[in-house]
């Protein structure tokens, strides 16, 4: 994160509604129906899976404040070969530039909906009406970028930015390396390397 000049309270803020599952999977798997109730060795592999799954969501947080929706379509399409990579660039480049104007028309119905003084309402209520203004709001902006996509003649090859390997580069990939082989070490049954 320090690489990526990433503050880590920004990131845990990002994943404030996924760390309260993080740290209850161990919980939940300690307990048992009966005596003794609590068993804390049942709790060890899903406390190992949630630190991992806290430090992939670490470097997804780094990695999408380091790299540019464009820079991120252009590895996807270097690495997939052919129409499937292309279709994949595709895919994740207009997902990155959508999936933020959703959720502000969201905030946005949530934010007229409350100042109509909706928030006296019943929750299933208002739960109905986000669901259904946010919905008819998406399939409209689908129908207006389907448009703009046919009317700017949608290339499926691009020219996409140059893709370089830094001297940064070189000991993530080291470290990537080091930890492939450790893995592959000890599912082959070889003495741990570190």
């Amino acid at each position: 994160m320090a690489g990526a000049d990433t503050d880590p309270l920004r990131v845990v803020w990002a994943y404030r509604f996924v760390i309260p599952f993080l740290l209850a999977a161990p919980l939940v798997a300690m307990l048992t129906f009966g005596s003794p109730w609590l068993v804390p060795s049942e709790g060890v592999d899903p406390a190992l899976a949630s630190v991992r799954n806290l430090i992939v969501l670490v470097v997804c947080g780094s990695y999408v404040r380091t790299t540019s929706i464009t820079a991120s379509r252009a590895a996807i399409q270097r690495t997939v070969p052919g129409r499937p990579g292309q279709f994949l660039g595709l895919g994740i480049e207009l997902v990155a530039r959508f999936l933020p104007v959703l959720r502000r028309d969201l905030l946005a119905i949530r934010d007229a909906e409350a100042a109509r003084i909706g928030t006296d309402r019943p929750l299933r209520d208002r739960i109905s009406t986000l669901a259904t203004s946010g919905l008819n709001r998406a399939f409209r902006r689908a129908d207006r970028l389907s448009l703009a996509m046919q009317a700017r003649c949608l290339s499926w090859n691009p020219t996409l930015p140059p893709l370089r390997f830094g001297w940064v580069d070189v000991p993530v990939v080291g470290l990537s390396v080091l930890l492939l082989t450790g893995a592959v070490a000890r599912v082959v049954g070889l003495p741990p390397l570190f």
